[in-house]
């Protein structure tokens, strides 16, 4: 079809996932830019690139691919099935498709240069991924069979992908990253757009795939791990999420093969044999063989589920079946084992390690790491190998030099002979060791140039020829102990060097048929890297790992003594590299300038690099006493060309920066190959351009390149196992080295022979076998060999005399015992005793005094021995058993197999229980406080927090310390004891008592009226109700949801769940531990029971006669674990027993036992033949009592074992049972784990937030406290203000007394209530000076009120005519007592105000400081919701069955519950039900309302009417006030204006006058009016005063300022100090002033008063003056 053009393709081809960040997690939100989407129609274009791959100096073009062999069989998942015939499979830096019916394959490149990472087949095989290696790989998608380029996946992992995953409905495709990243990136790949990227792992991932049940949920595995991964709907939109799999007390294992069950489990393989079944993120078990073997011997890399059985095959060879059910169904009930048998089994190949086992149609693949891909029938009969290579690392690589053929030798031991012009491998024979290195024996006219040297691991080399199929022996030698790394020919072909890995190199010398004559060995100082030959043949170049140089001459066997041992020191000529000129680093203009001048004499000291590894030395084709050599970094880059009489390199050779594996020459080439996948070609004159090509993997060694002898065809090999063939052009290669011009080669095909011009089929005529094949590798080398034979001899000698001196003392020995013999025969008398037949006495004591030493020596390695073991088992014990409170043990049922076994308890760690001490004792003081309420409310000011937790009773204790500071002006008169109340005082008494109780019952009246937005009592009761019983159901996410406080939890609180919750689960299992020894003890008392009633059954069928067996119930081992350490002397007996065999004899005395045993019945017969009918009946009615007897014995035995059964299976029920409840503990644990980290990682926040509410509520205690500090003070000086009034009233009743009958009442009380100035007291200074500048200051600032101060003083207080001096004189001094009282109230009045004021002022903090506890409570509260949205965005498992949920979508369950809630069947109900109550309730409410709608008009109308009646009442008040106030008062100013004692006096004197006799009205009219004038008189006279005070004041003024003025410079410094008391004074004045004022104002109205009403009413204002006066 025709190419489609795509959206937005005319400024890049398609858009990139490189647009977000590589490193992003999250997915991509719908919300973001809009990109067009790619048709389901589109193509790429033939001929497009994704990437522009750098080229070399020499274009690589002039290379082409010729031809590949080989796989990488460690590569996992490199084999998928493309259709019925055709496979494919990644080699390199290329794919194939391989046809299997064909044998054809097409072969495509990578795109991106770097090789092939993954490949994965689309599950309707309708297209293939092929995910590449490098710089940002991408992953390029195929139609098949088109085989069209169809999508490209960019920025997926950074240097290479390991696996890659389509889903099961193919609309996803998951990929894995290698090293760095190890990316998981899930791919909308019809859009290549990246859908969700999580980095997956620390380490290799081998395999990603998506479930087949919920593509929503992806596994990956690999090294020592297996993660779940789900694709999770979050706050924060859609995320990938991973658990790892815990495998708790099973060993870490690499899991390559796994396989997700139908239950959901997923059961994979480990590389220790063992399947291993999860359940979540938890082994369920581990399937092991009935014998405790692993199920397959080796690593288990694929499992596979085929109908009802699961197909597992590992790298023993081996594929099995087992039985799915029985799988899915593994319930092991102890530990993790559980025991499984394979259904069948199938070896492939000859022990195959299966990497890979694939399903085709019809048929089987396996990937078998030895090198062959094997297809298999269906029925696992046949089995074909389709394709054979090298298994593992191709080492080394030789070319013939004449002819077109090619060897390799891997580490496989096998060596293979290509033909690479005709691409096809000739033959492969296997020797026994790794191979290790190649050298092809020069060409000779016996040789033909067939014969091929090759060199092992074991130290063995083997000379054999190439035969028409196959590699023929020649001849086999052991150089070295190690493996022999290199081999060369001299270039001669006369010599030949060997090298070992353990830094030796042996010369041999080649003789004609190719037979090797050992010269010499000998050893170096460091590992050799490379060797070469001189064009002479008369020296060797050896490159060091040191970083040396080494040139040896070849020895002469002639001159070498080799008769003892072939290793010789040779002497050698040495050359270390360094660095060059232009390799030295240049300082800049500013370190010059900063360096320090160089001082005479002195020599600059360069920065030199240190020796690196030497990687390969050559002599240098063009020069021969020059050598060129590449070295490890910092001197990789280069080669070197150097010499020997230089110590440094003479020039460079650029290369690639990538570390240097070989160099070889040609004709005309340096050929060399790199880490990278590269090689490279310098033409030999002019080096300075190169031609670099990648024909292998980025991430694999190019172990060689080697040029044929044409130069026409480069062949490499790779660590990887894969060798690659590559097409050249030289001629145009050299002109593009010479000229840097490219040149198109030539399209003329080659003609180049192939591995047939060596005619294998021909073998040579004089060529023989030299020597037999080495089978056993750990024979001598030829050097061991050369030392071991003289000791061998001397070895062998001494061993003859020892043969021969042992044969005479066997001689001697045998005539010895034959003479005994005949002395024991003899009679006594003449027998010789034992001490008389001792040959050597002496030598007799000495053996035993030998003997006896060695027997203590024994005995004391014994007792070492003994103490060792004994303390080392005192040692496991503690480690294993000690820690143990009670170990696991059976209880068995009797006469059954059932059993019930306890849980394994450990002791409580000492960490455990110290933390659960602790968590005991806060929890015992938390409840004392609960129980006794530790701080009351009074208290609870002093206490930190209680204000925002009782903020109602706050309130109002806030607002009665504020009341307490509102300062009545009430002055509440005294008694007077000794006094008796008049009646109108009792009267008031009565009248204001009534009014404070009805003050008092309306306060409570208003209390009780409810406010517009009042709430009913009973519906607030309801509403409180209803929020303590129906729940908050409220989202959790909802902004204005309120986390309780019971779900409140920081990182403290939450460990101590799980320490409640450990100890929980320690205390359910001891319990039942407990019942389950309890249930042992019944069963041990019960077996004693049963043996005495089986004893009395026993002597029953013995008076019977009847034979019965009778098995008495015994205990096994696993009841009782704790006697396994117990050992006891029968033990001991029986273990001897055991180590001896005897032959087991029929006992005289058994047989007897046993005739006793059956003759009973016998003798039982004989004694009934002797009995009479009587006695006969007798024991027949005996005999029946004895059988009812044993029946009920029977009956009794069989019902408490039945008992006993049934309590043992209660207990095992009960077990069943708690294993569910610690499993979810266990769950449990999981969960508060993962909410411990997260409350750990916001506890800082949780910590500042208390510290910051802690504080606020410190700082409002200490002002609550500053608050009752002063309300203390006030209460103190309000009780001295009332002390006081006391006074002040005694003063009064003083006077009373004293002026009582006196015609000078009136005269005196005004001196008495005369308010004079008096000067202040004056307190002591400290120095005289300030009391003298103080004196001085008064006496300026007092001149003119001390004078008219004393004028006044001296015209009003005058005694009044006639009165009695000494009664003025007293009433002057009740005066003065007076006025120090007033002073005093003035002075307390003064306190309470500022008292007040800073009362105010706390008030003001206190309101801030709640203001901010306010603010920081809610700051905790969305603290607490955004910790709470956290924790519950927690995954947590709950175990739910399919009938629990009750969410049907389209008449099935839905796929998956994430928009589902889950709730209790209990709470589900409760919902069901509130929802029926409700429609009640709101029906009932209905009615409720109208009722109350009728109530509400009813209580309407009686409000009108009381509103009428309260308007009425109203208006009779204010006329009556009217009428005798001449205004509306206020009843409660009635109190203030409270008479004194004498005015009550006089009120009823005059109320008694005017009852008596009328005729003393117009007296007192006359005084009345004497009254007025002397009222009239005194205000005039008033009047002047003030203003002559007035005047003075002023001209006090005029002269303050005037003197001011003059004397501003003299007094200039005083005056700062002094203008605070002037201001003082002038304020003081002033105050006077309106002090005058204001009494002039209350006389004025005291006058109009008097005119209008006669003088015998007191208003308020005369009783405030009053009470101000006092």
């Amino acid at each position: 079809m025709e190419e489609v053009k795509k959206p937005s393709e005319e400024n890049q081809n398609l858009p990139k996932a490189d647009q977000a960040p590589a490193n992003e997690i999250e997915a991509e939100e719908s919300a973001q830019e809009e990109v067009p989407k790619i048709p389901l129609d589109y193509f790429y274009s033939s001929t497009h690139s994704e990437k522009i791959l750098p080229d070399s100096s020499i274009s690589s073009k002039l290379s082409k691919f010729h031809w590949c062999a080989g796989f990488d069989a460690d590569k996992r998942n490199n084999f998928h099935i493309l259709s019925a015939n055709e496979v494919i499979f990644a080699i390199g830096t290329t794919y194939h498709i391989y046809n299997v019916a064909t044998q054809e394959r097409q072969i495509f490149f990578s795109k991106d240069g770097g090789g092939i990472g993954a490949i994965t087949v689309h599950p309707q095989r309708k297209y293939f991924a092929i995910g590449e290696k490098g710089d940002w790989p991408n992953i390029y998608i195929y139609e098949f069979p088109s085989l069209k380029l169809y999508r490209i996946l960019r920025k997926g992992t950074e240097t290479a992908y390991s696996s890659l995953a389509w889903s099961g409905s193919g609309k996803m495709l998951a990929s894995v990253g290698s090293v760095t990243d190890y990316m998981l990136t899930v791919w909308d790949w019809l859009q290549e757009r990246v859908i969700l990227k999580s980095k997956a792992f620390g380490q290799e991932i081998y395999r990603v795939t998506f479930s087949p049940k919920y593509e929503e949920e992806i596994i990956t595995s690999g090294t020592a791990h297996i993660r779940f991964w789900k694709m999770a709907k979050t706050f924060t939109g859609l995320k990938l999420q991973g658990d790892l799999g815990k495998f708790g007390q099973v060993e870490l294992s690499d899991i390559n093969g796994f396989v997700e069950l139908p239950d959901g489990k997923v059961l994979s393989g480990s590389e220790y044999g063992n399947l291993i079944l999860w359940e979540g993120t938890l082994i369920k078990a581990l399937f092991m063989l009935n014998d405790k073997k692993p199920c397959h011997n080796g690593a288990i890399e694929c499992v596979i589920i085929e109908g009802d059985e699961v197909m597992t095959a590992g790298t023993d060879g081996y594929i099995k079946w087992w039985d799915l059910n029985k799988v899915m169904s593994a319930d092991p009930e102890e530990g993790y084992e559980f025991s499984i048998s394979s259904k069948h089994q199938v070896l492939i190949g000859d022990a195959a390690q299966i990497m890979n086992l694939i399903k085709g149609d019809n048929c089987w693949f396996v990937v078998d790491r030895k090198g062959k891909i094997i297809k298999i029938s269906d029925d696992f009969i046949d089995q074909q190998t389709i394709m054979e290579f090298h298994a593992g690392k191709i080492t080394d690589l030789a070319i013939s030099e004449d002819h077109n053929i090619a060897v390799t030798i891997g580490e496989d031991s096998t060596t293979r002979a290509w033909d690479f012009v005709n691409q096809k491998e000739l033959f492969c024979s296997k020797w026994l060791g790794k191979g290790q290195s190649l050298a092809w024996s020069p060409h000779t006219p016996i040789n033909q140039g067939k014969m091929i040297l090759t060199g092992f691991d074991n130290g063995i080399i083997r000379l054999s020829f190439l035969d028409s199929d196959k590699f023929s022996l020649l001849g086999a030698w052991k150089p070295h102990d190690a493996a022999v790394i290199f081999m060369k020919y001299s270039p001669d072909g006369s010599h030949l060097v060997t090298v070992g890995a353990d830094n030796t190199i042996f010369f041999f010398d080649v003789q004609e048929n190719g037979n090797l004559d050992p010269v010499c060995i000998t050893p170096l100082p460091s590992q050799i890297k490379d060797i070469d030959w001189h064009v002479s043949s008369d020296r060797i170049l050896l490159g060091m790992q040191s970083g040396e140089i080494f040139e040896i001459n070849r020895p002469d066997k002639i001159t070498l003594d080799t008769l003892h041992s072939y290793e010789v020191e040779l002497p050698r000529k040495s050359w270390k590299i360094k660095m060059m000129e232009f390799q030295k680093k240049k300082p800049t203009e500013e370190e010059e300038f900063l360096m320090p001048p160089k001082r005479p004499g002195e020599q600059k000291v360069d920065d030199e690099w240190p020796p690196a590894p030497i990687l390969s030395a050559k002599y240098f084709p063009l020069n021969p006493d020059q050598f060129i050599l590449s070295a490890d970094a910092p001197y990789n880059g280069f080669f070197y060309v150097c010499e020997f009489s230089s110590d440094r390199p003479n020039f460079a050779i650029p290369t690639s920066p990538s570390l240097n594996q070989s160099i070889s020459f040609s004709k005309h080439f340096i050929a060399s190959s790199y880490a990278d996948g590269t090689y490279e070609l310098h033409s030999l004159k002019n080096t300075d351009r190169f031609l670099s090509t990648r024909p292998h993997d980025i991430k694999s060694k190019v172990k060689k390149v080697q040029l044929n002898h044409n130069e026409t065809y480069a062949t490499t090999i790779s660590e990887d196992g894969t060798m690659f063939i590559s097409e050249l052009y030289p001629e145009e290669i050299l002109d593009a080295a010479k000229n840097g011009q490219f040149m198109p080669p030539s399209s003329e095909p080659k003609h180049e022979l192939g591995a047939g011009s060596l005619r294998l089929e021909e073998q040579p005529q004089n060529l023989q076998k030299i020597s037999d094949e080495i089978e056993d590798p750990t024979v001598y080398s030829l050097q061991m060999d050369k030392l071991k034979t003289d000791e061998d001899k001397k070895r062998t000698l001494a061993e003859m005399k020892k043969d021969r001196k042992r044969q005479d003392i066997a001689a001697l020995r045998e005539i010895f015992e034959s003479l005994q013999k005949e002395n024991a025969a003899l009679e006594e008398k003449y027998r010789l005793s034992e001490e008389e037949l001792r040959v050597d006495p002496e030598y007799y004591e000495m053996l035993n005094g030998r003997n006896k030493e060695l027997l203590d020596e024994v005995q004391k390695e014994n007792a070492w021995g003994s103490e060792y073991s004994r303390l080392s088992v005192e040692k496991y014990k503690q480690y294993f058993l000690d820690n143990v409170s009670i170990e696991r043990f059976q209880v068995r049922a009797l006469n059954s197999e059932e059993f019930v076994t306890s849980f394994r308890v450990n002791k409580p760690s000492d960490f455990l229980v110290s933390n659960l001490t602790q968590i005991q004792a806060f929890l015992e003081e938390e409840g004392r406080y609960k129980q006794g309420s530790i701080i009351s409310d009074a208290e609870s000011a002093m206490s930190p927090g209680k204000f925002s937790q009782h903020p109602i009773e706050q309130s109002e204790r806030l607002e009665e310390t504020k009341t307490e500071f509102r300062i009545s002006s009430q002055i509440v008169a005294g008694k007077i004891e000794g006094k008796k109340k008049s009646k109108a005082q009792e009267d008031r008494e009565k009248r204001t008592k009534l009014r404070e109780e009805r003050k008092t019952k309306i306060d409570a009246k208003r209390k009780q009226e409810p406010s517009d937005k009042a709430i009913d009592p009973m519906d607030q009761r309801d509403i409180e109700t209803a929020k303590a019983t129906m729940g908050d159901f409220k989202l959790k996410t909802s902004p204005d949801y309120v986390v309780p406080k019971n779900l409140c939890v920081n990182a403290s609180q939450k460990r101590r769940q799980m320490f409640l919750l450990m100890e929980s689960a320690h205390n359910l299992k001891m319990e039942l531990n407990s019942r389950l020894l309890a249930l042992r003890e019944n069963k041990v008392r019960l077996i004693d029971w049963i043996k005495e009633q089986y004893q009395r059954i026993s002597d029953i069928n013995h008076e019977l006669g009847i034979e019965e067996e009778l098995v008495e119930p015994t205990f096994k081992d696993e009841e009782w674990p704790e006697h396994y350490y117990l050992i006891s002397s029968d033990d001991l007996t029986e273990f001897a027993k055991s180590k001896t065999i005897k032959p087991v004899l029929s006992s005289p005395k058994k047989v007897e036992e046993v005739a006793a045993l059956t003759s009973p019945r016998d003798s039982r017969k004989k004694k009934n033949k002797g009995l009479t009918e009587a006695e006969k009946m007798f024991k027949a009615h005996k005999d029946l009592k004895l059988l009812n007897e044993k029946k009920r014995l029977d009956g009794e035995i069989k019902k408490r074992i039945i008992h006993f059964n049934e309590a043992l299976k209660q207990q095992q029920e009960q077990k069943y049972y708690l294993e569910s409840d610690l499993k979810q503990i266990d769950m449990k644990l999981i969960t508060y784990y993962l909410e411990l980290n997260l409350l750990d990682e916001m506890e800082p926040d949780d910590q500042r937030l208390s510290a910051k509410i802690e504080k606020l509520n410190e700082d409002k205690q200490a002002l609550l406290s500053e608050i009752a500090e002063i309300n203390r003070q006030y209460e103190i000086h309000q009780k001295d203000q009332e002390e006081i009034t006391q006074k002040h009233k005694e003063i009064y009743a003083t006077f009373n007394s004293m002026v009582e009958g006196s015609a000078f009442a009136k005269e005196l009380q005004a001196v008495l209530d005369r308010n004079i100035k008096r000067k202040k007291k004056k307190k002591r200074k400290e120095s005289e000076e300030e009391e003298e500048e103080e004196e001085e200051e008064e006496e300026l600032s007092d001149i003119s009120s001390d004078e008219s101060d004393e004028d006044e003083d001296q015209n009003l207080d005058l005694c009044p005519n006639d009165c009695d001096m000494n009664l003025f004189e007293e009433v002057v001094q009740l005066r003065e007592s007076r006025l120090d009282l007033v002073e005093s109230s003035n002075a307390k009045k003064q306190i309470i105000n500022e008292l007040k004021k800073k009362q105010e002022d706390v008030e003001k903090k206190e309101r801030q400081i709640s203001q901010a506890i306010h603010k920081t409570e809610t700051e905790i509260q969305e603290f607490q919701r955004d910790k709470m949205q956290k924790l519950n965005q927690l995954l947590v498992s709950i175990i739910l069955s399919q009938d629990q949920i009750q969410i049907i979508q389209d008449e099935a369950l839905p796929k998956h519950l994430e928009d589902a809630v889950l709730f209790t069947n209990e709470e589900f109900n409760k919902l069901r039900n509130r929802i029926v109550e409700l429609i009640r309730e709101k029906s009932d409410e209905i009615l409720r309302k109208e009722d109350l709608q009728k109530d509400m008009k009813q209580l309407e109308k009686k409000c009108k009417t009381r509103e009428k009646k309260k308007e009425e009442a109203k208006k009779k008040y204010e006329a009556i006030q009217a009428l005798r106030f001449g205004h509306a008062i206020k009843l409660d100013n009635l109190k203030y204006a409270e008479p004194s004692e004498q005015l009550a006096k006089l009120k009823s004197d005059f109320n008694k006058a005017e009852r008596d006799a009328s005729k003393r009205i117009e007296e007192a009219k006359e005084e009345l009016s004497s009254a007025r004038e002397s009222l009239r008189f005194a205000t005039k006279r008033n009047t002047d005063l003030l203003q002559l005070r007035h005047d003075r004041l002023e001209s006090i003024m005029k002269k303050n300022k005037q003197l001011d003025l003059g004397n501003k410079e003299i007094f200039k410094e005083e005056e700062e100090n002094k203008q605070d008391d002037i201001n003082q004074e002038q304020q003081r004045l002033k105050e006077i002033i309106e002090l005058q004022r204001q009494k002039i104002a209350e006389l004025k109205t005291e006058i109009n008063l008097f005119r209008r009403k006669g003088g015998h009413i007191y208003t308020k204002i005369t009783a405030n003056r009053r009470a101000n006066m006092s």
